[in-house]
């Protein structure tokens, strides 16, 4: 992971009690690595659109880290912008 920029975090937002595992990915990851919140990402990806991921479910440690809601069903590029962003 010499020279990475970021981290991504992608967890399955329509499986409950997956997004607790965020918390120790970003100390893992993110915080060894040296990475700000700005520098980090969370997509949290779910089968369809119907299911919707809740913002409050993301633990109070990565509130400021940016959180996109994606699905197969969406366009790749919203993913291509949210991660060029």
């Amino acid at each position: 992971m010499h020279g990475a920029m970021g981290a991504i975090y992608v967890y399955d937002a329509g499986n409950a009690g997956e997004e607790k595992d965020l918390d120790q990915w970003h100390r893992w990851f993110g915080q060894n690595m040296g990475f700000k919140d700005s520098q980090c990402m969370i997509m949290a990806h779910r089968k369809s659109q119907d299911v919707k991921p809740s913002r409050s479910a993301i633990p109070k440690s990565l509130a400021q880290v940016h959180v996109v809601s994606t699905t197969l069903e969406e366009s790749h590029d919203l993913i291509k912008e949210e991660f060029d962003r």
